[in-house]
């Protein structure tokens, strides 16, 4: 990761070091710590600020540092979990702005295969319902980052503009412990089998 000249693609690094459980990023943090001077550990430190755990995707994660780097958004959830006010499961979502309630989506090339199309489009009819404002980002708008950025910056605009009343969404936070996340697995796991099975209905 140290070898990376950019701060954007050394967060990219870290961050798959932590998709593969081969590091976390507090050790790398104490281990740049007892080290000095060069220029790749000085980037390592500029990276570990902007690190995130519970990222999936290096595109998920360019995606963003353009939020928080060139669009301003800050606070931004990993894969957070939405459900209603009722504790309906909605479905995770790659960025949360959990104060606005927009929701930005990377949609790589598997998003246009069956049946992960058919269960994005439900998951973003619910989310609408719900009251979140819904951002899809291609891999031809990422490449734009300036672009991206405005489109960013007026969806959050459009969140805040959505009145508290028509809000009918909250945030499960990660799970923390084993018992915890495997009950949300299993949860997620009923979920989009519900969401094969009418799918091959559709067909």
């Amino acid at each position: 990761m140290r070898r990376q000249r950019s701060v954007r693609e050394a967060v990219v690094e870290l961050e798959k070091s932590v998709m593969a459980d081969v590091v976390s990023i507090q050790a790398v943090a104490a281990h740049a710590a007892t080290k000095k001077g060069a220029w790749r550990i000085q980037l390592v430190r500029d990276a570990l600020p902007l690190a995130r755990e519970n990222a999936k995707s290096p595109q998920e994660t360019r995606t963003r540092l353009v939020a928080h780097l060139d669009a301003g958004i800050t606070g931004l959830l990993v894969n957070a979990t939405l459900h209603t006010m009722s504790g309906a499961l909605i479905g995770e979502c790659d960025l949360v702005d959990p104060e606005t309630g927009l929701v930005i989506e990377y949609d790589g090339a598997d998003h246009e295969q069956q049946p992960r199309r058919h269960r994005d489009a439900i998951k973003f009819e619910a989310l609408r319902h719900a009251g979140a404002e819904v951002l899809r980002v291609s891999p031809q708008l990422l490449r734009e980052p300036e672009r991206l950025a405005a489109s960013m910056r007026d969806a959050q605009a459009r969140a805040r503009s959505t009145r508290p009343e028509q809000r009918r969404w909250q945030v499960v936070s990660k799970a923390t412990d084993l018992d915890m996340r495997l009950r949300r697995e299993r949860d997620l796991a009923a979920y989009f089998q519900a969401m094969d099975a009418a799918a091959n209905t559709d067909q």
